[in-house]
């Protein structure tokens, strides 16, 4: 590292990173960060789909029941609880979208601020309930109302296998989006788009 934390200039990151990556992974970028730059907390918004075969399940009150989810909400129902570490359960999702793709694949979108642990699975899990007709598009909402439903329903968060970050936000990283995020997937319903649509 050079001075202030900054990489030394000269280097070529991604090739020296992809000659030690197995073939799947790939390293596309490489940039300085300022100093102070942490992956976790200077990221403004992240990004996840979560993949699944379509076995029936009904994507138009997938998608209802996913508008739920959009705004900021105590998500605390949608998680797995981390008490030593969390005490604000509170987060903002951004964007979501529920869709099919060629070849039996379906996918759950949803842009937020911050996640909680397991958050994007949970959310998954319910909706898959919801597309497979054992529950109703208004159950989010429902365990969104932390009053209401001040514990967590027993159910397992979907598999782990379906999940991927698809992007993270960054300011002042030269190849990284920054904010506005595109809305999730390509039929997303962002926070600005639902605040135009209730007026």
């Amino acid at each position: 590292a050079g001075e202030g934390g900054q990489a030394e200039e000269g280097f070529d990151y991604p090739s020296i990173l992809n000659g030690v990556l197995p073939p799947d992974i790939r390293i596309l970028a490489a940039a300085p960060a300022a100093s102070g730059f942490d992956a976790r907390f200077s990221c403004l918004y992240r990004a996840y789909q979560y993949y699944f075969p379509h076995a029936g399940e009904d994507l138009e009150k997938m998608q209802e029941a996913a508008l739920h989810f959009v705004g900021e909400h105590d998500f605390r129902n949608f998680c797995k609880m981390d008490i030593e570490n969390v005490s604000n359960y509170r987060r903002r999702v951004l964007s979501v979208s529920v869709k099919s793709h060629p070849g039996g694949v379906c996918e759950f979108a949803v842009t937020g601020v911050a996640f909680l642990w397991h958050q994007v699975r949970c959310m998954a899990a319910v909706l898959l309930l919801v597309g497979q007709g054992l529950e109703e598009p208004g159950l989010v909402s429902e365990l969104l109302d932390v009053e209401r439903h001040p514990c967590k329903p027993l159910y397992e968060p979907a598999d782990e296998g379906g999940l991927v970050l698809r992007d993270c936000g960054f300011e002042g990283v030269s190849f990284a989006p920054s904010w506005p995020p595109l809305p999730a997937g390509n039929s997303g319903v962002s926070v600005a788009s639902a605040a135009a649509a209730e007026s």
